[in-house]
């Protein structure tokens, strides 16, 4: 899986050692560091892992039959403990913090950025590489992977995204026109929540997706992403005002203090969730000194 990671460097960093200063930034995050020995415990009820699914368990199996079953298919891992409290874990060595195992300044995301006109071709923009997937595509006129945030023009980002946005807002209104009121994903997940033994995740899923204003707008191409009515839920200037943050904000923000904040992902989460993601985000960049470098990076997990 690939995500947009926007990486944020001191403002002292020179063009000719962008290449290091992220590699820096990202190193604490990388799958390929090992530490010592910690415990790392299983989450959810035992109906919910991973291999219960895989290897058809009952929904009634406990974590002793999880670890019983897990340690017999993978013998070469680390095993699966249960202590004296019932609950499962792992001793392991890998790093806790690995977010990406490859990364590729621009890539998938390559001319993320808009630049300020008067910046055009300022030695301190950022342009990384390509990837297979756009490889050919058109340069678009003042695109780039990144700069000080003060050469880079946000403003006209959010812009062109809150356009766009005012569209889509209007297409689902015609699409679900005359049909009844849906419930947002966070009505089943919740629901879920309180109940995982007899209300399935799956279910939920089911449950969201037999809704007639869901059913419908999945027939809209533009329309096929994961939850449209908790998207919408606040209203066209709300979706708008969100869609503007949401222009430059990424999957994940790296900050100069070096915390990892990552957008919730929408099975998982709610459409609230995301965009306090997004408003976080967007605020933390609005407030970096001008100077401070900003950088698209497509990091692979």
């Amino acid at each position: 899986m690939h995500s947009l990671v926007l990486v944020c460097l001191p403002s002292d960093t020179r063009p000719e050692g962008i290449e290091g200063a992220v590699e820096t930034a990202l190193a604490p995050f990388s799958l390929y560091g090992e530490v010592d020995p910690w415990r790392d415990d299983e989450t959810g009820p035992p109906c919910e892992h991973w291999s219960v699914t895989e290897r058809k368990l009952p929904g009634t199996t406990t974590w002793a039959e999880v670890a019983e079953s897990y340690n017999r298919a993978y013998s070469d891992e680390s095993p699966m403990l249960v202590d004296e409290d019932g609950h499962a874990y792992r001793m392991v060595t890998y790093n806790p913090q690995s977010e990406w195992d490859w990364y590729q300044i621009g890539g998938r995301w390559s001319g993320h950025f808009l630049c300020r006109p008067e910046a055009d071709g300022d030695p301190r923009l950022v342009n990384g590489e390509r990837s297979w997937t756009n490889k050919d595509a058109p340069a678009k006129p003042l695109a780039c992977d990144g700069g000080p945030v003060g050469l880079l023009d946000l403003e006209a980002m959010r812009r062109r995204r809150g356009e766009e946005a005012a569209t889509l807002y209007d297409r689902w209104e015609s699409a679900v026109q005359g049909l009844p009121a849906a419930k947002p994903w966070q009505h089943f997940l919740e629901r879920h929540q309180a109940d995982p033994g007899t209300y399935s995740k799956d279910e939920a899923r089911d449950d969201y997706r037999a809704q007639p204003a869901v059913a419908a707008a999945a027939e809209v191409s533009e329309l096929s992403f994961w939850d449209p009515v908790g998207q919408f839920a606040g209203g066209r200037a709300a979706y708008v005002r969100e869609a503007r943050d949401e222009a430059v904000t990424g999957v994940v923000l790296l900050t100069l203090e070096g915390a990892w904040i990552e957008r919730p992902w929408a099975f998982e989460t709610t459409a609230s969730a995301e965009a306090a993601y997004v408003e976080r985000a967007a605020a933390y960049l609005d407030g970096l000194d001008p100077d401070v470098y900003v950088v698209a990076v497509d990091c692979h997990s």
